[in-house]
């Protein structure tokens, strides 16, 4: 009977321990750098010009004109990951420090202390800059 039970119990916990590793797990990004590649040849051709950079981290990637900001303690962005594998947003934000102004045709938009926000609606692709300073859209 013994010998029964402890297969039993074996069986069990190999049991639970599978599906707790498949099971759906809600991550957040807590902090880190993020990278930003502005390109800026293809910007010139939309009238987009980048200025006034206060990066506040070190690039750890080499990519064309990037440029690294420190993602913030306080971000709340969630995501899903099921099996190992990302599977969508909750929600939240990224928030960033450091700052940056984008000139449009002329007329500059300051973007300081700047999150990227998921907003319900979008697609999993889609996520928003959006200005800690007037916490609006960076619509340009």
């Amino acid at each position: 009977m013994s010998r029964l039970w402890t297969i039993v119990c074996a069986g069990t916990i190999a049991l639970v321990l599978s599906s707790a590793a498949s099971a759906d797990q809600v991550w957040r990004i807590r902090g880190g750098t993020a990278h930003v590649s502005f390109l800026k040849s293809r910007m010139a051709r939309l009238g987009i010009t980048v200025s006034e950079m206060v990066e506040t981290a070190k690039p750890v990637v080499s990519m064309e004109h990037v440029k690294a900001f420190a993602i913030d303690g306080s971000s709340t962005l969630d995501f899903v990951v099921r099996d190992g594998i990302f599977a969508g947003w909750v929600g939240g934000e990224i928030r960033h420090r450091g700052q940056f102004t984008l000139e449009v045709d002329g007329v500059p938009h300051s973007i300081a202390d700047w999150s990227i926000v998921f907003q319900p609606g979008v697609s999993e692709s889609e996520l928003v800059v959006m200005a800690a300073t007037s916490a609006a859209p960076a619509q340009l």
